[in-house]
């Protein structure tokens, strides 16, 4: 194999190797991002329950 063909075969799989990392990286930030909202999510309801308690305890409730 001449030495253009091995440095051209080398940079695919480099390349592909890269791009494998990279798809797994992006799968993970998706996770991060779906935590992420399904954390501030719980930390909605809990406040409108909160908001809910206030407004009760306001109320005389």
């Amino acid at each position: 194999m001449n030495p253009i063909n091995y440095r051209n075969l080398t940079l695919q799989a480099s390349i592909g190797s890269l791009t494998q990392e990279l798809k797994k990286m992006r799968e993970e930030v998706d996770q991060v991002h779906q935590d992420m909202n399904r954390h501030l999510s719980n930390h909605d309801v809990a406040l409108a329950r909160h908001e809910v308690e206030i407004s009760d305890l306001k109320a005389g409730k």
